[in-house]
C-alpha cells in the first residue's frame, strides 16, 4: 500500500537515516516525533502526521500512546481508510516482534474499533474484513470487547447481512477469549422477532439457559411473545416461572413483574381459544352449508 507524500516542511528532519532510532529500547518513545504526529493530527493534518509516523517507524523508532492515539483518531474522523490500514499494518508486525503490554493492548483495541467502523462506512461493506479482523484483534482483547462484535452483529442485520451476522455470531460462539452476552442475544432475538423466525429465537432461548446468562426485560418479552404466538403458553409460563427467583431483589424477579408476565399470557391464551373457537365454528357453518 502506497503511503501518503511526505510534507517537507514537517518530515525532512526525520528523512535522514533508516536506522536513526535503531539502538533505542524497545519500550523507548522518541519525544520530537511524538510531539510532532500529535500536534499535526489535532490541527487537522493527518497525512501529514501519518507521514510523519511511517518515517519514524521506519527510522527503527515507535510513537507514544497519545501520539498513537490523536492520529489513529484524525484519520478515522477524515475517513482515510488507507492510512488506516498503514496504521495496522505496521503495529501488527510491530508486535509481532515486540509482544503488547496491557496499556499497548487497549491502544490496539482503539485502533481496531476506528478501523473497523471505517470499514462499515465505505460501500460495499467488506464483511469478511471485518470478521478477520474482529478474530485478529482476539490476540489484543478481553471480554469487554464483544461490544465491537454485538455492534458489527446489529449493523449487519440492519443491513440485512443475516448470513454473516450468523456467521460472526458464530465466530464469537468460537472465541477463545470472548463470550456472548445478554446484549447479544437481545440484538439476535430482536431480528428473529422481526422475522418471525421463531426456530431461532428457541435456539437462543435454549443457549442462554445452558449458558446461565441472566436474561433481560426484552429477550423475556420477545420469548413469552413467541411461544404464545405459536400457542405454546405452557412453555411461556415455565420462562416467567424460571426467573422469578424469591431470594433475588433484582426487578425480573419481583412478584410484580411475574403477575403482568402471567396476567399477558393468560389474555393471550384466551384470545387465542376465541379466535380458535370462532374458525372452528366457521368451518362447522361451511361443512352445514
Amino acid at each position: 500500500m502506497a503511503s501518503p507524500p511526505m510534507t517537507p516542511s514537517i518530515s525532512r528532519r526525520y528523512l535522514a537515516s533508516s536506522s536513526k532510532y535503531a539502538n533505542l529500547h524497545a519500550n523507548a518513545r522518541p519525544a520530537e516525533p511524538s510531539i510532532a504526529i500529535t500536534k499535526l493530527a489535532t490541527q487537522g493534518r493527518p497525512n501529514e502526521a501519518l507521514a510523519v509516523y511511517l518515517q519514524l517507524i521506519q527510522d527503527g523508532g515507535f510513537p507514544s500512546r497519545e501520539s498513537l492515539y490523536q492520529l489513529t483518531r484524525a484519520l478515522y474522523k477524515s475517513s482515510n481508510l488507507q492510512g488506516m490500514y498503514a496504521i495496522h499494518d505496521t503495529l501488527i508486525s510491530y508486535y509481532n516482534i515486540h509482544p503488547a503490554s496491557n496499556k499497548s493492548a487497549r491502544s490496539m483495541i482503539y485502533m481496531y474499533t476506528m478501523l473497523i467502523n471505517l470499514i462499515a462506512k465505505h460501500k460495499p461493506v467488506n464483511f469478511e474484513t471485518i470478521r478477520f479482523l474482529c478474530k485478529e484483534m482476539s490476540q489484543f482483547t478481553t471480554t469487554s470487547n464483544v461490544v465491537l462484535y454485538n455492534t458489527l452483529i446489529k449493523t449487519l442485520l440492519d443491513n440485512d447481512q443475516v448470513t454473516q451476522a450468523h456467521a460472526l455470531f458464530k465466530d464469537l460462539l468460537c472465541n477463545n477469549t470472548l463470550n456472548p452476552t445478554i446484549i447479544t442475544y437481545t440484538i439476535l432475538m430482536k431480528d428473529a422477532s422481526r422475522r418471525k423466525d421463531y426456530n431461532r429465537i428457541l435456539e437462543y432461548l435454549q443457549d442462554i439457559q445452558s449458558r446461565e446468562i441472566i436474561m433481560n426485560y426484552a429477550v423475556v418479552s420477545i420469548v413469552t411473545d413467541t411461544l404464545c404466538d405459536i400457542n405454546e403458553f405452557d412453555k411461556a409460563i415455565q420462562v416467567v416461572n424460571a426467573i422469578h427467583h424469591p431470594k433475588k431483589r433484582d426487578e425480573l424477579s419481583s412478584p410484580k413483574y411475574r403477575l403482568q408476565l402471567l396476567k399477558s399470557i393468560e389474555t393471550k391464551q384466551t384470545m387465542a381459544n376465541i379466535k380458535k373457537k370462532k374458525r372452528r365454528k366457521k368451518e362447522e357453518n361451511e361443512e352445514d352449508s
